[in-house]
């Protein structure tokens, strides 16, 4: 099983990083492949509301990789607030 943990905590060693890389090491254990991903070290952008993505990508030099990588798992986990669309 392919898994995407997207970790949105500015917080390197807090409580929500301590619980997903938690959760990491268990999914391990039980064969999975994992992908670990710090959404705070991503250059991503909000929406301005420009409307320039009807025409062109804009998306931020990073972002299609990640994209990309979770549209083939099988499950994606992502907890934080700070996390929005």
């Amino acid at each position: 099983m392919k898994i995407t943990i997207l970790n949105a905590s500015p917080r390197p060693k807090g409580n929500i990083s301590t619980m997903l890389h938690t959760m990491e090491e268990g999914l391990l254990a039980n064969g999975a492949q994992v992908e670990f991903v710090d959404v705070s070290k991503l250059q991503v952008r909000p929406c301005i509301g420009c409307m320039k993505c009807r025409l062109t990508t804009v998306l931020a030099a990073n972002t299609p990789q990640l994209v990309a990588g979770s549209v083939h798992n099988d499950f994606s986990v992502s907890l934080n607030l700070h996390l929005k669309a």
